[in-house]
């Protein structure tokens, strides 16, 4: 026996344990970019929630009067933001997702306000907003690609005097 090469069944061997190296490195990596974009969507999704929450709470906090609609799916606020009254609105609609508004005068209509947020929607038969004793209690998702993102929280306005005009 000389050896001058590799035989035919040597090379069909080495060639066949490349290939299953080669597979298995390729079915990590796209496991790897798939969980990679689940977990950026989601992230992306976390910020987003946090934004409708952290905006929704500073305007309770500043509230001077609120109002929750009797299906739960609209608040409206008036403020002392900054100094300066403000009329805001905060509305959930299956079309449209989470809408907002901001305004110095009279709010309009709840479903003639612009989308702030597409992908907000209720979660499960909970209403959006619930009223509490002085404030309210806001329940919702962030869908994305690989879940839904649940927010849930409380809030309380601190300066309520009652006074609604201009805003509704």
């Amino acid at each position: 026996m000389s050896d001058e090469g590799i035989t035919l069944v040597e090379l069909i061997i080495a060639m066949l344990v490349g290939v299953i190296v080669s597979g298995l490195t390729v079915l990590i990596l796209v496991n790897t970019w798939g969980t990679q974009k689940d977990v950026v969507s989601e992230s992306l999704a976390t910020t987003r929630g946090q934004l409708v929450a952290s905006t929704l709470e500073r305007s309770m906090r500043n509230a001077l009067a609120f109002d929750v609609s009797a299906d739960g799916t609209t608040l409206r606020v008036r403020t002392s933001l900054n100094d300066n009254l403000v009329c805001q609105g905060f509305a959930i609609s299956a079309a449209a997702g989470a809408q907002f508004i901001q305004t110095s005068s009279t709010l309009p209509a709840a479903g003639t306000w612009p989308v702030w947020q597409s992908d907000v929607a209720v979660h499960g038969s909970a209403p959006f907003i619930t009223r509490t004793l002085n404030g309210v209690a806001y329940n919702f998702d962030l869908t994305t690609d690989g879940a839904r993102v649940h927010f849930a929280g409380t809030t309380t306005g601190r300066n309520l005097t009652g006074v609604t005009a201009p805003c509704w």
